[in-house]
């Protein structure tokens, strides 16, 4: 939401067809298209692939996970918690 509300203000303040406008344009196309590439889409679970994940898959979800929000990986917690319990290691907190 921030970077997308800097390449706005840039085109908001500056006029049409100057060249931080064109910049601007051209960044937030840019943006869009890598940022479109690293979404994490919603994964439906549908139970018949129970088979455990691969290495391959693993290092994806792995590079991946760096690439989300902190808000979004809480919600990445909750759903893996829903879906998979057992692939979380949940120890009591100690006080």
């Amino acid at each position: 939401e921030d970077v997308r509300l800097i390449w706005n203000n840039c085109m908001l303040y500056n006029q049409d067809g100057s060249e931080f406008y064109k910049l601007a344009k051209k960044f937030a196309n840019r943006f869009e298209e890598k940022f479109n590439k690293v979404k994490v889409d919603e994964v439906v679970v549908d139970g018949e692939d129970d088979r455990p994940p691969s290495l391959e898959e693993k290092t994806k979800f792995a590079h991946n996970i760096y690439k989300i929000k902190s808000e979004e990986l809480g919600e990445v917690v909750t759903k893996l918690d829903q879906s998979c319990p057992h692939a979380l290691d949940k120890k009591p907190e100690k006080d």
